[in-house]
């Protein structure tokens, strides 16, 4: 039941689990990842060469959807309990990685690897801006907002790590299986709290986030063995009311957007009515830019015309965008080479 709470932690893992986008697998395939962390953590047996392949596979496609799913791998400590688990893991990984990105998406292969390089050797954002690793200047205050945003998560990560460190230097064993996959969650955070802060977009800390489920159940387990006189039921009742506040803000923050939502699109729709009824013509351009419910072009225009595309996207978008109206779509034209829309005829 703990484990549940995982896509309800904050409002962007719950929309990104909703949406079939890149983000909603790497979200999936973190949860799927700690489920098994979870499960080889509290096995008294090694892990098992099944265990290892679905755990490569999982890391295979969520680092597919997203490089931010990287630092995942060392959730993959506890497999060398078991070196053919771990060798296993590896293969299967490695071939599903490359297999399925020459098939759907070589870029990430022959492009992708030298863009993270650019991302870390300067200072803006997608590799733009001065040389360097980071700007002081901004990064620490994104990582205190990275911190705001979710507070609990974060205090629960810390909690773990201390809890973890205590009991290792009590009993030490640094070979404990909880101990392992807690200290290792805790470097997937702190890697991605690092990388985010640098790179700030608050959804690139989802992967984990979504760990937190994993995370809290670990960590009454490892408190419970540190402090056994502290009873079951307190912990549960602990571990509940985080469970509580986390998903009632969540499910609060979601209504509220939603209701703005609702009120964009209706007034988009208004507006997108009004400029086809003034000025059809001009709808060829400016459908791009209003926010209405039953614009298709919005999407195409964020993917090709927007950050993402290149000249071979915008043509075919165009040529596309220049058969779905009646009316000519030479504004749109006009708009590619940098001509304001006011100056669309239609818009008087």
């Amino acid at each position: 039941m703990l484990f549940q709470v995982a896509p309800f932690v904050h409002p962007d893992t719950f929309h990104f689990e909703m949406v079939l986008i890149p983000e909603s697998l790497m979200v999936s395939s973190a949860i799927l990842a700690m489920a098994l962390v979870v499960k080889g953590a509290l096995d008294p047996n090694p892990p098992t060469v099944r265990l290892g392949v679905a755990s490569g596979l999982i890391f295979a496609f969520g680092f597919s959807s997203k490089y931010l799913f990287f630092p995942m791998v060392v959730l993959g400590i506890n497999l060398i309990r078991n070196k053919r688990a771990f060798k296993a893991a590896l293969i299967a990984g490695t071939i599903a990685f490359f297999a399925s990105n020459l098939i759907f998406n070589p870029g990430a292969i022959t492009r992708g690897f030298g863009w993270l390089f650019s991302i870390a050797t300067h200072k803006g954002i997608y590799g733009h801006g001065e040389p360097g690793f980071v700007d002081l200047d901004i990064f620490w205050p994104n990582m205190g907002s990275i911190i705001a945003a979710v507070p609990l998560v974060s205090g629960l990560y810390i909690v773990a790590a201390l809890v973890t460190l205590a009991q290792m230097m009590r009993t030490r064993n640094i070979s404990d299986p909880v101990s392992r996959a807690l200290l290792a969650a805790f470097v997937v955070f702190v890697a991605q709290l690092v990388a985010t802060s640098k790179h700030f977009r608050l959804h690139y800390m989802m992967t984990s986030w979504v760990l937190a489920g994993g995370v809290l159940v670990l960590t009454i387990v490892q408190i419970r063995r540190l402090v056994p006189a502290i009873p079951s039921g307190v912990l549960a009742a602990a571990a509940a009311a985080i469970c509580a506040i986390l998903i009632s803000g969540t499910l609060s923050e979601v209504r509220q957007e939603a209701i703005a939502w609702v009120a964009l699109n209706n007034a988009g729709a208004r507006l997108s009515k009004a400029v086809v009824e003034a000025g059809p013509a001009c709808a060829n351009v400016s459908s791009m830019y209003v926010r209405a419910p039953e614009n298709e072009l919005n999407h195409g225009w964020d993917m090709t015309m927007g950050p993402w595309g290149n000249q071979s996207l915008k043509d075919r978008f165009s040529d596309a965008s220049a058969h779905a109206f009646e009316v000519p779509s030479h504004h749109l034209r006009q708009a590619r080479r940098g001509i304001p829309l006011h100056r669309c005829p239609d818009a008087h």
